[in-house]
């Protein structure tokens, strides 16, 4: 069976966002933290799915985006959010947002996104400016995202230029 049949469809996640509507969270946050708390931002709902897709027997890793499809307006009602609860906005950027997902497969990987129940799907979309995907042990080097190679470890320009992009290496 191929890793996406035995993943399911990234609906299959939904529950996760259900579970914990999308908003601001205090971090750090340890799993015994999630009982009780109402929202949860793209970092708890991808250390959700990784960890229920890790219980289907899958190979999962985390993978970290900067996404530049958002208006204006979106960016600053995110940071205005963020700050009025009191938490740090920071991965708002000026033209970009970081966002969090989990990616499963070996060395052929597909990403999915929890906090929206979906797969980045091929060709890479135009949204995503940079990825950066976990590894699984040093030496995990490279996987296999949407017929292109990707280095494990370190931040990817796909569809930006340099200074769209916030690079983190």
């Amino acid at each position: 069976m191929a890793h996406s049949e035995a993943a399911g469809a990234p609906q299959d996640l939904a529950w996760i966002g259900r579970l914990f509507s999308w908003g601001p969270v205090r971090w750090p946050l340890a799993w015994c933290d999630l009982i009780g708390i109402e929202h949860g931002d793209c970092g708890v709902h991808a250390a959700v799915a990784e960890l229920a897709l890790k219980g289907r027997g899958l190979t999962c890793r985390r993978v970290q985006l900067a996404l530049g499809r958002s208006t204006y307006y979106e960016l600053e009602t995110w940071r205005r959010l963020w700050e009025r609860a009191g938490v740090p906005s920071h991965w708002v950027g000026e033209t970009w947002t970081y966002h969090e997902a989990v990616a499963v497969g070996d060395r052929a990987i597909e990403v999915l996104d929890a906090t929206h129940a979906i797969r980045w799907t091929n060709p890479v979309p135009d949204g995503i400016l940079a990825i950066r995907i976990e590894p699984l042990d040093s030496e995990d080097i490279s996987v296999t995202w949407n017929a292109e190679v990707v280095d494990c470890g370190r931040w990817v320009n796909l569809n930006c230029k340099v200074t769209d992009c916030h690079r983190a290496d």
